[in-house]
């Protein structure tokens, strides 16, 4: 019966590998891929990269965007996709056409997207991201007179929400996966030269954040890792860029920055609180007048996010184009946050009292 019982497990092994050996050699999933992001980014504008895969894998894809939005994608440029030796996914100019009633323009066109596995293992259950990467990404968001939004049919088959338009209410937070054991590590994130745009009829505001650049390193949940973010804003007519780092940690829910910098520059009087203007500003009337007639405003301190409540909770010091140094909190909704300057400037060193 032992005897049998190993005769009839090693020709179940034998067969599963003789199967694998062949898919190895067989199929179109198996292969490194020589392309990476920046060569798709160098030969845009001309002949794409030939497909590795069949054009089954191209639909796929497309096929699983659209059943997902409800609106038509379109894959113009290199298109990559393999499962062994590791998995990993490459796509060139893309497309994704905007709602009805809201013009001919894509609501969203990236130029690249790179994702590719490190590592998996199996026994440990996990799996490392080696690098996750977007690049040229332009986002066109708009409402129309009727405060309709022109993402507003893409909340998708099992009525996920919709993100939150600028200025307006958080869309409600998607469940929580349930834990099945396994843990992601992602090396690297990348954005860079992002652009997104926003009309709004129902205000008539327009403001673009451009030139917009993420980076992120060794990221694992809970655990902190290192990120930078900048870009500039424009708004009406009014322009200034935002610069910052900082150590982040996230868990489930909450987003905790450590080490925090921000620095506004080139601001002209009046632009912040006309960008934020649903942000409330309290403290001393001589220091709120001086933060915010300051070309330049540079924060430092630390703070959370609570994503299933949208509350804020930061607390540092500002720096004034003056050099005074003024204690700041901020605290309340993301939508509405609070801000307290404190009633008194700390000069810098060598200014005197």
């Amino acid at each position: 019966m032992k005897r049998r019982t190993k005769i009839i497990w090693g020709s179940i092994v034998g067969a599963i590998a003789l199967a694998v050996t062949v898919f190895w050699f067989t199929s179109d999933l198996v292969h490194r891929s020589d392309a990476t992001l920046e060569s798709v980014l160098a030969n845009a504008g001309q002949d794409p990269i030939v497909p590795q895969v069949p054009s089954a894998e191209r639909d796929w894809v497309v096929r699983t965007v659209e059943e997902a939005t409800g609106r038509r994608f379109e894959i113009h440029g290199a298109f990559d996709a393999y499962m062994l030796p590791l998995p990993g996914l490459l796509i060139g100019r893309a497309s994704l056409s905007n709602a009805a009633g809201f013009g001919d323009a894509p609501f969203a066109e990236i130029e690249g997207l790179e994702v590719r596995v490190g590592s998996m293992s199996p026994f440990k259950q996990r799996i490392v991201i080696e690098r996750a990467a977007l690049a040229g990404l332009r986002l066109n968001l708009e409402r129309n007179a009727a405060g309709v939004t022109n993402w507003a049919d893409t909340s998708g088959p099992q009525g996920a929400a919709s993100p939150a338009a600028p200025g307006d209410p958080a869309a409600p937070v998607a469940p929580v996966e349930e834990d099945d054991g396994w843990s992601t590590s992602v090396e690297a994130i990348e954005i860079t030269d992002a652009e997104i745009s926003w009309r709004d009829a129902v205000t008539g505001r327009y403001w673009k954040l451009s030139a917009f650049e993420l980076l992120a390193s060794e990221i694992v949940l809970g655990q902190g890792f290192p990120m930078s973010v900048s870009f500039a804003v424009e708004r009406d007519a009014a322009a200034f860029a935002i610069e910052s780092a900082m150590l982040a940690s996230t868990t489930e829910d909450h987003l905790r920055l450590d080490e925090l910098s921000l620095s506004f520059t080139d601001v002209d009087p009046g632009d912040l609180r006309s960008l934020f203007s649903s942000a409330v500003v309290t403290g001393g009337p001589e220091l709120v007048a001086r933060a915010g007639a300051s070309r330049t405003l540079e924060f430092s301190g630390m703070g959370t996010f609570d994503d299933t409540t949208q509350e804020l909770e930061f607390s540092g010091e500002v720096r004034l184009a003056d050099g005074a140094v003024v204690p700041v909190t901020i605290g309340g909704t993301f939508e509405a946050p609070g801000v307290n300057l404190g009633s008194e400037a700390r000069l810098p060193a060598g200014r005197g009292d």
